[in-house]
């Protein structure tokens, strides 16, 4: 099977990784190129350039897109749904009383329920555009474009414990899955300041936070993924217990680009 490749948005800075192999992917970090403000153009420029420079032409390519860049929210079905196009309403409804923007600017997609709350998420049609401009010059075959947290939460939904919250951190922002009895409540992101990694103490009291304006009981246990710091690991006798999900710890010594890009091939963006 030919190389892959994965493609890293995030709001100041586009990075560029090789995967090889299947299961076992081996992830080689080739380069990475400011991102200027949000546009098709300066985009497919940007990337255009990054994939000139490392002569990547004619492969499949998966893209994850920072969180900051997207936009998540929940979405209540309409009473007596009776087809997709009754919950896509919804979402529109929805987007536009959150946003105040037109859903026109932006492409939705959601995992459609007409029985329960259902994740909705948006992204910006002018970085879609860039990013199919550059592609095409390119020639690649875009896979795959998800916000950080879709391609985590697809990933590990099966996996957390009872009422466990799911976390994931990606690009200095921190991403909480606020779940009871098995289902996603609500979607909240955090921005993650530098004495946090180094502070075990932050994410309770985040978490407390969290939860109080959400009306909800505080978590019993949070189940993590991502570039998070080895701190937030540390599991306190009155603290929310930590669980770390994937695999491969995260390792102090991993240079950052490795780092978030081996994060990222784990996460199920495989192509």
């Amino acid at each position: 099977m030919p190389d892959s490749l994965l493609i890293e948005l995030t709001p100041d800075t586009i990075r560029l990784s090789r995967l090889e192999g299947w299961w076992r992917q081996r992830v080689t970090a080739l380069g990475e190129t400011a991102l200027g403000p949000l546009g098709q153009q300066g985009l497919a420029d940007a990337l255009g350039g990054l994939l000139d420079e490392h002569r990547c032409v004619r492969r499949r390519t998966a893209v994850v897109v920072s969180d900051t860049l997207a936009r998540l929210f929940m979405v209540e079905p309409p009473r007596n749904a009776a087809r997709p196009g009754d919950c896509k309403a919804a979402a529109e409804l929805r987007f536009h009383a959150l946003y105040g923007d037109n859903a026109a600017a932006w492409v939705l997609r959601a995992d459609w329920d007409a029985r329960h709350p259902f994740l909705a998420g948006a992204l910006p049609c002018e970085l879609l555009d860039g990013l199919r401009q550059a592609a095409s010059a390119h020639k690649l075959a875009l896979t795959r474009v998800q916000p950080h947290f879709v391609a985590q939460w697809n990933r590990w939904r099966r996996r957390l414990k009872g009422d466990a919250w799911f976390g994931c951190a990606h690009a200095g922002v921190l991403t909480l899955g606020l779940v009871a009895k098995g289902r996603l409540l609500e979607v909240r992101s955090l921005h993650i300041p530098a004495e946090a990694a180094h502070d075990a103490q932050w994410l309770d009291k985040q978490l407390a936070r969290v939860a109080l304006r959400s009306a909800l009981t505080a978590p019993p246990r949070i189940q993590l993924c991502g570039t998070i710091p080895m701190t937030w690991l540390e599991n306190s006798p009155d603290g929310v217990t930590r669980d770390w999900l994937d695999p491969v710890p995260p390792a102090a010594d991993t240079p950052a680009d490795e780092a978030a890009a081996g994060a990222l091939a784990r996460e199920g963006v495989r192509s």
